[in-house]
Protein backbone atom coordinates (compact mmCIF):
# COMPACT_ATOMS: atom_id res chain seq x y z
CA UNK A 1 0.00 0.00 0.00
CA UNK A 2 3.21 2.27 0.47
CA UNK A 3 3.49 2.94 -3.81
CA UNK A 4 -0.16 3.80 -3.93
CA UNK A 5 -1.50 7.12 -4.64
CA UNK A 6 -5.56 7.36 -4.54
CA UNK A 7 -5.75 11.31 -6.39
CA UNK A 8 -8.00 11.35 -8.91
CA UNK A 9 -6.26 11.34 -12.63
CA UNK A 10 -8.89 14.03 -14.68
CA UNK A 11 -7.81 13.35 -18.82
CA UNK A 12 -9.20 15.97 -21.35
CA UNK A 13 -9.72 14.99 -24.93
CA UNK A 14 -7.59 11.49 -24.85
CA UNK A 15 -7.61 9.31 -27.58
CA UNK A 16 -6.86 5.62 -27.12
CA UNK A 17 -6.42 3.58 -30.66
CA UNK A 18 -8.28 0.35 -30.65
CA UNK A 19 -4.88 -1.57 -30.84
CA UNK A 20 -3.80 0.22 -27.20
CA UNK A 21 -6.83 -1.37 -25.82
CA UNK A 22 -6.14 -4.43 -23.90
CA UNK A 23 -9.84 -4.55 -22.06
CA UNK A 24 -12.60 -4.60 -24.62
CA UNK A 25 -15.34 -2.37 -24.02
CA UNK A 26 -17.69 -3.70 -21.46
CA UNK A 27 -15.18 -6.83 -20.45
CA UNK A 28 -14.18 -5.30 -17.01
CA UNK A 29 -17.94 -4.88 -15.56
CA UNK A 30 -18.57 -8.23 -16.82
CA UNK A 31 -15.67 -9.95 -15.07
CA UNK A 32 -16.21 -8.23 -11.95
CA UNK A 33 -20.09 -9.35 -12.37
CA UNK A 34 -19.04 -12.99 -13.26
CA UNK A 35 -16.44 -13.56 -10.79
CA UNK A 36 -17.13 -11.02 -7.78
CA UNK A 37 -14.14 -12.67 -6.04
CA UNK A 38 -11.95 -10.27 -8.35
CA UNK A 39 -12.30 -7.57 -5.68
CA UNK A 40 -10.94 -9.53 -2.84
CA UNK A 41 -7.45 -9.02 -4.20
CA UNK A 42 -6.50 -6.58 -1.40
CA UNK A 43 -7.50 -8.79 1.74
CA UNK A 44 -4.82 -11.24 0.36
CA UNK A 45 -2.06 -8.62 0.89
CA UNK A 46 -3.87 -7.36 4.61
CA UNK A 47 -3.54 -11.45 5.57
CA UNK A 48 0.32 -11.56 4.61
CA UNK A 49 0.32 -7.95 6.79
CA UNK A 50 -1.45 -9.93 9.23
CA UNK A 51 0.80 -13.02 9.09
CA UNK A 52 3.77 -10.39 9.19
CA UNK A 53 2.60 -8.64 12.48
CA UNK A 54 2.12 -12.29 13.90
CA UNK A 55 5.75 -13.04 13.12
CA UNK A 56 7.56 -9.58 14.54
CA UNK A 57 5.24 -10.14 17.87
CA UNK A 58 6.24 -13.92 18.23
CA UNK A 59 9.77 -12.71 17.60
CA UNK A 60 9.35 -10.09 20.37
CA UNK A 61 7.85 -12.46 22.86
CA UNK A 62 10.79 -15.46 22.54
CA UNK A 63 13.61 -12.98 22.36
CA UNK A 64 14.76 -12.17 19.92
CA UNK A 65 16.06 -8.74 19.05
CA UNK A 66 15.56 -7.44 22.46
CA UNK A 67 17.04 -7.84 25.86
CA UNK A 68 15.00 -10.53 27.05
CA UNK A 69 12.30 -13.42 26.49
CA UNK A 70 8.86 -12.15 27.87
CA UNK A 71 6.60 -15.05 26.77
CA UNK A 72 6.72 -16.15 30.40
CA UNK A 73 4.04 -13.26 31.20
CA UNK A 74 0.44 -14.35 31.49
CA UNK A 75 -0.73 -11.15 30.22
CA UNK A 76 1.15 -11.27 27.25
CA UNK A 77 0.42 -15.17 26.40
CA UNK A 78 -3.85 -14.10 26.67
CA UNK A 79 -2.73 -11.09 24.27
CA UNK A 80 -0.96 -13.41 21.86
CA UNK A 81 -3.80 -16.17 22.19
CA UNK A 82 -6.42 -13.04 20.88
CA UNK A 83 -4.10 -12.56 18.41
CA UNK A 84 -4.18 -16.22 16.84
CA UNK A 85 -7.60 -16.03 17.54
CA UNK A 86 -8.17 -12.52 15.26
CA UNK A 87 -5.84 -14.45 12.64
CA UNK A 88 -7.19 -18.18 12.08
CA UNK A 89 -10.47 -16.49 11.96
CA UNK A 90 -9.18 -14.06 8.83
CA UNK A 91 -7.08 -17.11 7.12
CA UNK A 92 -9.46 -20.22 7.67
CA UNK A 93 -12.72 -17.87 6.29
CA UNK A 94 -10.41 -16.45 3.34
CA UNK A 95 -9.29 -20.08 2.41
CA UNK A 96 -12.54 -21.10 2.16
CA UNK A 97 -13.97 -18.76 0.16
CA UNK A 98 -10.76 -19.47 -2.15
CA UNK A 99 -11.73 -22.71 -2.49
CA UNK A 100 -15.34 -22.37 -3.30
CA UNK A 101 -14.98 -19.39 -5.98
CA UNK A 102 -16.11 -19.67 -9.33
CA UNK A 103 -17.73 -18.34 -12.14
CA UNK A 104 -20.99 -17.07 -11.50
CA UNK A 105 -20.79 -17.73 -7.43
CA UNK A 106 -24.01 -18.15 -5.13
CA UNK A 107 -25.37 -15.45 -3.28
CA UNK A 108 -24.25 -17.36 -0.34
CA UNK A 109 -20.98 -17.53 -1.71
CA UNK A 110 -21.12 -13.86 -2.27
CA UNK A 111 -22.05 -13.25 0.95
CA UNK A 112 -19.26 -15.17 2.39
CA UNK A 113 -16.57 -13.39 -0.16
CA UNK A 114 -17.98 -9.97 1.89
CA UNK A 115 -18.06 -11.81 5.00
CA UNK A 116 -14.40 -12.42 4.39
CA UNK A 117 -13.42 -9.20 3.38
CA UNK A 118 -14.65 -7.51 6.27
CA UNK A 119 -12.94 -10.34 9.01
CA UNK A 120 -9.52 -9.59 7.51
CA UNK A 121 -10.09 -5.80 6.99
CA UNK A 122 -11.13 -4.96 10.27
CA UNK A 123 -8.93 -7.87 11.59
CA UNK A 124 -5.61 -6.32 10.41
CA UNK A 125 -5.76 -2.90 12.50
CA UNK A 126 -7.24 -4.82 15.16
CA UNK A 127 -4.40 -7.38 15.13
CA UNK A 128 -1.57 -4.51 15.00
CA UNK A 129 -3.43 -2.62 17.62
CA UNK A 130 -3.51 -5.94 20.52
CA UNK A 131 0.28 -6.38 19.47
CA UNK A 132 1.19 -3.26 19.81
CA UNK A 133 -0.03 -3.41 23.41
CA UNK A 134 1.64 -6.38 23.90
CA UNK A 135 4.80 -5.69 22.57
CA UNK A 136 4.70 -2.43 24.77
CA UNK A 137 5.82 1.17 24.05
CA UNK A 138 8.43 0.79 21.83
CA UNK A 139 6.36 -0.64 19.18
CA UNK A 140 4.76 2.71 18.94
CA UNK A 141 8.07 4.22 18.12
CA UNK A 142 8.63 5.18 14.21
CA UNK A 143 11.39 2.26 13.45
CA UNK A 144 9.08 -0.37 14.73
CA UNK A 145 8.01 -2.54 12.13
CA UNK A 146 4.64 -2.84 13.93
CA UNK A 147 3.99 0.81 14.23
CA UNK A 148 4.41 0.76 10.47
CA UNK A 149 1.95 -2.36 10.09
CA UNK A 150 -0.43 -0.58 12.22
CA UNK A 151 -0.41 2.41 9.73
CA UNK A 152 -0.77 0.52 6.47
CA UNK A 153 -3.46 -1.86 8.43
CA UNK A 154 -5.89 1.27 8.58
CA UNK A 155 -5.56 1.72 5.10
CA UNK A 156 -7.67 -1.57 3.96
CA UNK A 157 -11.36 -0.69 5.25
CA UNK A 158 -11.09 2.33 3.39
CA UNK A 159 -10.35 0.97 -0.13
CA UNK A 160 -13.39 1.01 -2.47
CA UNK A 161 -15.53 -1.04 -4.09
CA UNK A 162 -15.72 -3.46 -1.53
CA UNK A 163 -14.76 -1.11 1.47
CA UNK A 164 -15.91 -2.30 5.45
CA UNK A 165 -18.80 -0.40 4.68
CA UNK A 166 -19.88 -1.21 1.39
CA UNK A 167 -19.59 -5.37 2.65
CA UNK A 168 -21.22 -4.16 5.42
CA UNK A 169 -24.14 -2.66 3.97
CA UNK A 170 -24.69 -5.78 1.78
CA UNK A 171 -25.00 -8.43 4.41
CA UNK A 172 -27.18 -6.20 6.52
CA UNK A 173 -29.00 -6.59 3.66
CA UNK A 174 -28.27 -10.23 2.65
CA UNK A 175 -31.32 -12.23 2.63
CA UNK A 176 -33.57 -9.68 3.75
CA UNK A 177 -34.68 -8.03 0.64
CA UNK A 178 -35.57 -10.64 -2.74
CA UNK A 179 -33.09 -8.58 -4.73
CA UNK A 180 -30.57 -8.41 -1.51
CA UNK A 181 -27.68 -9.43 -3.58
CA UNK A 182 -28.66 -8.55 -6.94
CA UNK A 183 -26.32 -4.76 -6.49
CA UNK A 184 -23.46 -3.92 -8.40
CA UNK A 185 -20.40 -5.77 -7.02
Amino acid sequence: MRATDSRTLVMREVFVPAEHEWIPAGAFDQAAQRWPYFYMTLSFSYLGLMRAIMDDTAEYLIGNGGPTARRNHPIKQQGWAQMQLIYERAQSLCYRVLGEAGVDPSPAAVRRAWASMVTTMDGAPELASLAMRVCGGRSLLRPSPLERYYRDARCGATMLPWSVEVCLERLGRADLFDDATASPS
